[in-house]
């Protein structure tokens, strides 16, 4: 088995804002597309683009 790197995947709220955890709530993560997504009870995933594509810091 080969060690993998250490990556940050972004995290994001179900309409695609960055989202720090916060303590006490459950989240249900689903990976997409290269980030993460964290959804609170009772949101679902509204339609979004490809978050990393449109992300100008991690085009350079």
């Amino acid at each position: 088995m080969s060690k993998s790197d250490n990556l940050n995947l972004p995290i994001y709220d179900n309409r695609g804002k960055p989202l720090e955890l916060a303590y006490h709530v459950t989240y249900t993560l689903r990976l997409k597309n290269g980030y993460i997504l964290a959804l609170k009870p009772g949101e679902h995933i509204v339609r979004m683009p490809n978050l990393l594509a449109t992300d100008v810091k991690r085009r350079a």
